[in-house]
């Protein structure tokens, strides 16, 4: 006969069931970032078994929140792994604009820091200039830059040599049509 788990015991106490619903959570937590782990490190072994990652410039075949949250979250030896093969590399980085200064620009890159409230910068850029109208705070840009170097703990990812792409211009909006008013008889 299989034994059976024993039958957990609901707490009388207000603290006791605070401390299960905390628990509960707190699971739940625990177990999401762990899939997130494990997901970005499957993702980045299939690319190095693909051959694509010393190739990939653009990081459009690694997806650089898989990379970011290995950085992060992973040891020294896995950070050093996944950073190596980009570092010195001129890419394009899409991001919101946390700040900016004369010649530096922090964005938000990954979607835990575009959805932070307030944004959380995770990518530092040193300009080559300053813009002349420079981008503002929480709006959408596009960086080209030489990734540089990083730090794990809060991660942030530094680049130098930075542009910001100019965005192509709009289209004018085309005219409304109204009908014609209908005539009186």
């Amino acid at each position: 006969m299989a034994s059976a788990k024993p039958k957990k015991k609901n707490p009388r106490l207000a603290s006791g069931r605070k401390r299960v619903r905390q628990d509960t959570k707190l699971n739940a937590a625990n177990t999401s970032l762990r899939s997130k782990y494990r997901t970005a490190v499957k993702n980045v072994e299939k690319a190095v078994l693909a051959g694509d990652k010393a190739d990939d410039p653009t990081l459009a075949k690694t997806n650089i929140a898989d990379r970011e949250f290995v950085i992060a979250n992973g040891t020294a030896a896995q950070a050093d792994e996944e950073f190596n093969p980009i570092k010195g590399k001129e890419v394009k980085v899409p991001g919101k604009v946390v700040s900016i200064t004369d010649t530096t620009l922090t964005i938000a890159v990954s979607d835990d820091a575009k959805q932070a409230n307030p944004l959380v910068a995770d990518f530092s850029v040193t300009l080559k200039e300053a813009p002349k109208t420079p981008p503002a705070v929480g709006s959408d840009v596009n960086v080209i830059g030489t990734i540089d170097s990083y730090t794990q703990k809060p991660v942030m990812i530094t680049m130098t040599g930075g542009e910001i792409e100019a965005k192509a211009a709009a289209k004018p909006a085309a005219p409304a049509h109204h009908a014609a008013p209908a005539r009186r008889r």
